[in-house]
């Protein structure tokens, strides 16, 4: 029986091309999770989930970036509606632009869906780590640490190498450690500052206080902590996720970023289809993209009294929005006349807000803002995380199709897969709390 059978039937004509994506996919992580979603999709009567074979490629990274379309399709397909994927040339040739999705809804509307990803930042040390120990049987069991050079993923393709031939270097620096402290196995921790140092080595009794002043430091690639085995026989416990250090602005900076590069499309877009609304689907696997952050960086940042009544509150709230450029108040009053109430009630420009808006976001700076013009082409940006099992719909007010666009609000999103509840948008407060003079 064939490893994955969804896909060796769908690449059945096209072996090769399947042949090269395994061969990029050495531990079938990639051919795995597509197996799961492709035989889903099917079932769930997907349209155009062949479109894996004809613009793939044999391209494993082009494979993994159509199966976020057809993860994006899936969950879709629980609306009330038809869904389907495009091909890449579906509504014409360039420089004439097709999204990744249709959606058909029953009442006779259509969405376009452009789909993007950002990738976990930690580079996959799991796979490395193991195939380290594998290959050189050092009888530890090993756990990581990963500094900011080997964590964030607010970086550019290019710099993703980078990261990846660190990773290597830092794997090979500990490979030559852990062979010599194999003949003597012991309890302790490598700590690597630069790929061309050597790496700092503690054992026994100074190990805690060695990993303490490493991540105070805070300028390490990586440490690996280590003890023996009972057995001899040595395996990778898993990285230390929560020492991970990433800077917030950055990941809001590279979340936009990501946004922007879909969202000035919807200009090369035919005529016809120009005038239908346009959101951007956002495959998140940084668990460090939360959703507070994604819907404070679209929808503003907001305030909040630490001691006071609601009556001031309300008063501290009236000041503030007083003060907000007049462009800004009126795009949320006109926002009111198009039928968005529910969703700004929602999150605190109504009159019984508590909390004041501090910095607003791109769908309002859209609006006076020249650099953050391209956010009034998005008609809403839905964000999925855990392969889809969560999703956070975030619909734009001040979009310029917003006047015919409010019955997004009220669209049945689906239910997570397995029976997990839609996580909606939730505020992200200042921290610090304002206090009442």
């Amino acid at each position: 029986m064939a490893a994955y059978p969804t896909i060796e039937r769908l690449f059945a004509n096209n072996r090769r091309l399947l042949a090269s994506i395994a061969k990029d996919d050495p531990h079938g992580f990639a051919r795995w999770r597509g197996e799961l979603v492709i035989s889903q999709a099917l079932k769930a009567g997907v349209a155009g989930v062949d479109k894996l074979v004809r613009d793939s490629g044999g391209n494993c990274s082009k494979f993994i970036n159509l199966t976020h379309e057809v993860m994006v399709a899936l969950c879709l397909q629980r609306l009330p509606a038809n869904v389907s994927i495009l091909d890449d040339c579906a509504f014409g040739s360039a420089p004439i632009y097709t999204p990744d999705i249709e959606i058909s809804t029953i009442d006779g509307r259509a969405i376009l869906v452009e789909v993007t990803c950002r990738s976990n930042g930690a580079t996959a040390m799991d796979l490395l780590v193991h195939e380290m120990v594998k290959n050189g049987q050092f009888p530890f069991r090993i756990s990581y640490a990963l500094g900011p050079a080997l964590s964030s993923s607010a970086i550019s393709h290019d710099d993703r190498k980078i990261q990846e031939e660190t990773a290597q270097r830092v794997i090979e620096l500990a490979t030559r450690e852990f062979a010599k402290l194999s003949a003597t196995p012991a309890p302790g921790l490598i700590t690597i500052r630069a790929p061309e140092q050597a790496p700092e080595i503690t054992l026994g009794a100074g190990v805690d206080e060695a990993w303490d002043a490493a991540w105070g430091s805070g300028d390490i690639i990586a440490c690996f902590r280590f003890e023996p085995t009972t057995a001899g026989e040595g395996y990778a416990s898993g990285g230390v996720t929560s020492a991970r250090i990433l800077p917030d602005d950055e990941l809001r900076s590279a979340f936009l970023h990501d946004i922007k590069r879909k969202a000035v499309r919807r200009e090369n877009l035919p005529a016809e289809k120009r005038k239908l609304p346009f959101v951007v689907a956002y495959v998140s696997e940084e668990w460090a993209l939360r959703p507070g952050m994604t819907n404070s960086a679209l929808t503003g940042h907001r305030a909040w009294l630490s001691s006071a009544t609601n009556a001031e509150r309300k008063s501290w709230v009236a000041s503030s929005r007083a003060k907000r450029k007049k462009e800004v108040q009126a795009a949320i009053e006109r926002a009111y006349q198009n039928g968005w109430g529910s969703t700004l009630d929602d999150w605190g420009h109504g009159s019984e807000g508590l909390m004041a808006f501090y910095k607003d976001g791109l769908y309002l700076d859209a609006v006076h803002m020249h650099d953050f013009a391209w956010g009034s082409k998005l008609t809403g940006v839905v964000v999925l995380r855990n392969n889809g099992t969560h999703i956070q719909w975030i619909p734009n007010p001040f979009s310029e199709d917003a006047s015919t666009t409010s019955w997004l609000q009220e669209v049945g999103l689906p239910q997570g897969r397995d029976g997990e509840e839609v996580v909606f948008p939730d505020d992200d407060q200042d921290s610090s709390h304002v206090d009442v003079d």
